[in-house]
Parts: C-alpha cells; sequence; structure tokens
C-alpha cells in the first residue's frame, strides 16, 4: 500500500534522500527492529542528516505528511 507513495518519492528527491528498505519480518531484523522498536508494518522513519530520527510514522501515510516532514531537511 505504501509501495507507491515511496516509490513518488524516490522519483521526486531521488538522490537527496538516502533511501533504506527493511523488511522487519525476516530473520536478520532482529536487531535493527529492536533498535528503532519496530513493532507494526508499515513504520517509516525520517532521520537527520547526523542520523537523529525526525520523525516515525506508523501505519499507511500520506504524500503530504511525509514531504512535509522532508522538506525543511532537505535545506
Amino acid at each position: 500500500m505504501m509501495k507507491p507513495v515511496m516509490a513518488s518519492l524516490k522519483a521526486r528527491y531521488g538522490e537527496q534522500i538516502t533511501w533504506h528498505y527493511h523488511e522487519f519480518n525476516q530473520p536478520d531484523a532482529a536487531k535493527v527492529n529492536a533498535i528503532f522498536e519496530i513493532k507494526a508494518h508499515p513504520e517509516i522513519f525520517i532521520l537527520d542528516r547526523d542520523g537523529r530520527m525526525v520523525r516515525k510514522f506508523i501505519g499507511v501515510t500520506s504524500m503530504y505528511e511525509l514531504e512535509t516532514t522532508l522538506r525543511p531537511l532537505l535545506r
């Protein structure tokens, strides 16, 4: 459900953002799940340039909400 939104964001912002996709239900995912307290799917994390979490979205999130969070970080 979030794939089209994320694909659109990636097409729009491309190289300006580092993209990482994490499959939380895979056996090797436990460490990342624990660090970010991932308990649901989908969850989207927006980190700043220093790796600090700016915002965490749980569940389906609109393009508007994601872009509103991303734009100030790209300046």
